[in-house]
């Protein structure tokens, strides 16, 4: 069934699962400031990513985005964040090319089809993970949403919800 990953991800979750086992851990891009500083949604996506990674979840943090807002790029930012919360520089990969949700899960498919990592754990928010796991299904790859945990309330959540169904019906009529 094409849904079945949406419904799961719709799912409410207060804390990372201690159960999920995964060959990679995604986290996708948001918003990185000029100064550097990642965006509170950003901070939460890759917070709890490496909550995975250090314990020992997944071996690997596969970080993707684009441009910042500055100089730094959203894979440098999220990497440095990464490391400050325990993940080791190696355990990272980076994806400087994820610039939409569409980039990022064609990265991932050249990255499972090139390493074998097929137990693939994507982190983002809730309201993103639906269409993050149809467009990671379409490709061919298997993954379990894994929603980030939230710091606060994000005042933008109903544009992002609406944004989303949208992007989701898009996808649903094109396949």
């Amino acid at each position: 069934m094409p849904w079945a990953p949406v419904v799961a991800a719709l799912r409410p979750c207060s804390d990372v699962d201690p159960g999920l086992r995964g060959d990679v851990v995604v986290v996708l891009g948001a918003r990185v400031f000029a100064d550097g500083s990642l965006s509170r949604s950003l901070n939460d996506r890759v917070t709890t990513a490496s909550v995975l990674v250090t314990r020992g979840q997944a071996p690997r943090l596969f970080v993707s985005g684009g441009p910042g807002d500055g100089a730094i790029h959203e894979t440098v930012a999220m990497a440095q964040r990464a490391r400050a919360l325990g993940v080791a520089g190696e355990c990272i990969v980076s994806d400087p090319s994820g610039v939409s949700t569409r980039a990022t899960c064609a990265a991932v498919e050249r990255w499972v089809s090139r390493t074998g990592e097929a137990r693939v754990l994507v982190v983002t928010h809730a309201w993103h993970l639906p269409r993050t796991l149809f467009e990671l299904q379409r490709l061919g790859v298997s993954a379990l949403g894994v929603p980030a945990v939230s710091s606060g309330r994000i005042r933008k959540t109903p544009y992002f919800i609406a944004r989303e169904v949208a992007a989701c019906l898009e996808l649903w009529v094109a396949r």
